[in-house]
């Protein structure tokens, strides 16, 4: 996805949505070195984009690695996860 900034959008991941005919693309922005946002926006099937990007997690720390998937085929729900640094001192990657 390209953006208005100068910032890197990294590792993109889409899923189809044929319910409401709408894809969803998920990416890590890059804001510093050390600190990466797992962000999404809905493109229509025409190529419109009816919202803005939006911020999955920002958390000041690592999000990364986003990924999505369609939940179930009869019903419009997308499950995207993503790999999180936030706790790694004690917890390790999440």
């Amino acid at each position: 996805m390209a953006g208005s900034d100068s910032k890197d959008r990294l590792n993109p991941d889409v899923a189809y949505n044929p319910l409401n005919r709408n894809y969803m693309v998920v990416w890590e922005l890059e804001f510093e070195s050390w600190d990466y946002d797992v962000r999404r926006r809905r493109v229509a099937f025409d190529g419109s984009r009816p919202e803005a990007e939006t911020s999955l997690s920002s958390f000041g720390s690592m999000e990364q690695r986003p990924a999505i998937i369609q939940g179930n085929s009869s019903g419009p729900g997308l499950l995207a996860v993503w790999q999180d640094s936030r706790d790694s001192g004690t917890e390790g990657l999440n």
